[in-house]
């Protein structure tokens, strides 16, 4: 299992050896957890003779050390001689890891801890060049307000996670998911003999060390001896038995927490590895093709023994059109379909497909910008335009744009689409934003809004609505929006905002929608990720606080942006992404 790790407390004196790796690579494991205090005497922290402890030798992929325990009792100490002593023996450690290419630095949180290592952790990081270790910070679960003061002063290095350190009794760690989670600490003591004497973990553990699988964090079992932790093994395994998942889950499974640049259709054409992932997500099609079956159901009733006109705008390779095709035979409606793109080599496809699986069918086959294809006018018009935020791809744009192929009776599918928005704590989140760099153009990674699929993050409220368009949309064109958001954190516990995500829900026709809003998303649906919009500034927030979101939707002759900005009683930001300075969406 290689998800599971050993560690052992500071009074014990096993030495890492190749006997050990041998046992820890016998039972699955992929790291083992030794204090850094490796020689009986502890004062060999004190001079660098304590950098010949191991065996250069070994293989240390497997190894993390934990800072020694006298080591913190210094860096809390309110004296300056001893801080300056507890930095040197820390200073040696890192060092040490870093000359060794060990992969874990542990380092036991105490709320005594001073801001004088805080600045010392900082100042580290933002110094080290080469490789440096992951510092895992290992926390008590009740420890929460104080970790979130000490982390907001050690900054935000994606080297810096934490490791909870789970008590006897204790079923619900769901906050600290937004605390760049890397880890759990069970107790020996978690796991209860049954009648068989076989020890099994409590139910409350039990749940926890689900959720950690289902999260994919490594989980440390507590043990004196390797002995003690083998008999402790069987009883994860059971917990950790893998879900059947589909091929387009287990696609997206793998950008949890990657962030990305939203598409731009408009400006770009998209290349036959995009077409492929979005394709590959059956449950959007399922419903353009109930959506347009009951279309046309309701259509023949006005219309007995005529030919309906679809019109498949933005038809990439033509997903939407074998599904026309289909809802056609279903709902038993003579149709003929025009399918229509701009990307020359969708266009090139769509050809392809004419000639063959389509021979038989009444389509024809188009490049150009929707906004100046020039036909008669359609009774439908099938789109799949939408965004991960609804209109961010420039929905009404092109379907307001293309006015001139509908008639007052024409239907557009989707019909409307709404944009929802609501709070989000993410140390991940914010973490990864700041590390990403976009040359000398001037964009700011903070005042960006990306696509990602969350996975350590922590929703703060009800996801609340901000824009709406509906389809067609004859009599308004302006595309501009504005809302001032009232929202409240919905914790029972103190909080730190790194922003706000964003989602929609579309109705395509009559009852027929998909949406991403949770708690009213379409099950199984993968083809749109949330969206993130940061804060340059986190802000605290404590239990039912109200912060006011301010979010602009703002067009020019050739771009739209968002502007977006945050208040709380004690708390203003500044507007991000003004003129869309960093980030912007052409129109052409």
């Amino acid at each position: 299992m290689s998800l599971l790790g050993i560690s052992f407390p500071d009074n014990v004196g096993i030495r890492y050896s190749d006997e050990l790796i041998s046992e820890v690579r016998y039972m699955g494991l992929d790291c083992c957890l030794l204090p850094f205090n490796l020689e009986d005497d502890i004062n060999t922290m004190r001079s660098p003779s304590c950098l010949s402890v191991l065996d250069e030798n070994l293989d240390l992929s497997s190894l993390g050390l934990r800072v020694g325990k006298s080591t913190i009792e210094l860096l809390s100490s309110e004296n300056v001689e001893s801080l300056l002593l507890g930095e040197r023996e820390f200073l040696f450690q890192f060092g040490y890891v870093c000359h060794l290419s060990i992969p874990l630095l542990c380092i036991p949180f105490q709320e005594s801890l001073s801001d004088f290592f805080a600045s010392t952790v900082k100042n580290l990081l933002l110094n080290s060049q080469g490789r440096v270790p992951t510092i895992l910070f290992i926390v008590k679960t009740d420890h929460w307000q104080s970790w979130l003061r000490f982390s907001n002063k050690v900054g935000n290095s994606r080297n810096i996670v934490v490791g909870l350190e789970l008590p006897d009794i204790y079923s619900d760690f769901s906050k600290w998911i937004s605390q760049s989670l890397h880890s759990i600490f069970i107790p020996e003591s978690a796991f209860i003999l049954n009648k068989k004497n076989i020890p099994l973990l409590s139910p409350e553990h039990r749940n926890c060390v689900s959720k950690a699988f289902e999260l994919n964090l490594k989980i440390f079992i507590k043990s004196e001896t390797v002995e003690d932790f083998k008999v402790h093994v069987e009883s994860l395994q059971l917990l950790n038995r893998p879900r059947d998942i589909s091929a387009i889950e287990r696609a997206a499974n793998e950008y949890c927490d990657v962030l990305q640049i939203p598409l731009q259709p408009l400006k770009d054409n998209l290349d036959a590895g995009t077409y492929s992932v979005f394709e590959a997500d059956p449950v959007k099609y399922i419903q353009y093709e109930k959506a347009i079956t009951k279309a046309l159901n309701d259509w023949k009733l006005k219309n007995a023994n005529k030919t309906a006109r679809i019109y498949v705008l933005g038809a990439g390779r033509g997903p939407l059109v074998n599904r026309a095709i289909s809802a056609s035979k279903t709902s038993n409606v003579d149709v003929e379909i025009v399918a229509l793109d701009k990307n020359p080599n969708a266009v090139v496809k769509l050809l392809t497909m004419k000639e063959n699986e389509w021979k038989n069918e009444n389509v024809s086959v188009y490049e150009g910008d929707m906004r100046n294809f020039s036909h008669s006018k359609c009774d439908f018009l099938v789109s799949e335009l939408l965004g991960s935020f609804g209109d961010n791809e420039l929905s009404p744009e092109c379907l307001d744009g293309c006015s001139q192929l509908m008639s007052s009776e024409s239907v557009s599918i989707p019909a409307n689409s709404v944009s929802y928005i609501s709070l989000v704590s993410s140390v991940t989140l914010f973490k990864n934003a700041c590390a990403l760099s976009f040359g000398s153009k001037g964009e700011h990674p903070l005042e960006i809004p990306y696509v990602v699929r969350y996975r350590n993050a922590v929703t703060l409220c009800k996801p609340r609505p901000v824009f709406s368009f509906i389809h067609p949309n004859v009599n308004n064109n302006d595309h501009s929006r504005y809302a001032k958001i009232e929202m409240k954190n919905e914790k029972h516990y103190n909080v730190v905002c790194h922003g706000f995500t964003g989602y929609f829900s579309s109705l395509l026709y009559d009852t027929i929608s998909v949406s991403t809003v949770p708690g009213d998303e379409t099950t199984n649906m993968y083809s749109w990720f949330p969206m993130y919009f940061p804060t340059k500034e986190p802000f605290m927030l404590s239990p039912q606080s109200t912060c006011y979101v301010s979010l602009w939707r703002k067009c020019d002759r050739t771009r739209v942006w968002y502007e977006w900005c945050f208040e709380t009683s004690n708390f203003s930001s500044s507007i991000h992404n003004s003129n869309g300075d960093s980030y912007s969406i052409s129109i052409y």
